[in-house]
């Protein structure tokens, strides 16, 4: 006996591997798909993880920001010392 897949539109039987529904040319999924779907579903409504701002994640975020752009800022300063210097301008001490 022939296997056949449920076409999920129009509920018609399409032989199992056809990519498109005889009746309504809907896309089929193959059979293995259909049940990793539903067991993929499962998965997710059992071990839903929520995750909950903390002051933690804040800080966490707070002090990688500073830092990034602290680093950032004196890249950029750097950058600009060596072009000041590369065309022979003076820099002042309280500048």
């Amino acid at each position: 006996m022939e296997q056949k897949t449920t076409c999920p539109k129009c509920s018609s039987q399409n032989p199992v591997g056809q990519q498109f529904c005889g009746a309504c040319g809907a896309k089929l999924a193959d059979e293995m798909q259909q049940d990793l779907n539903k067991v993929m579903g499962q998965l997710v409504k059992r071990y839903q993880i929520k995750v909950k701002p903390t002051w933690d994640l804040a800080w966490g975020l707070y002090w990688r920001m500073l830092l990034l752009g602290l680093l950032v800022a004196g890249t950029l300063y750097f950058i600009a010392m060596i072009i000041v210097l590369a065309l022979g301008l003076t820099v002042s001490p309280w500048f």
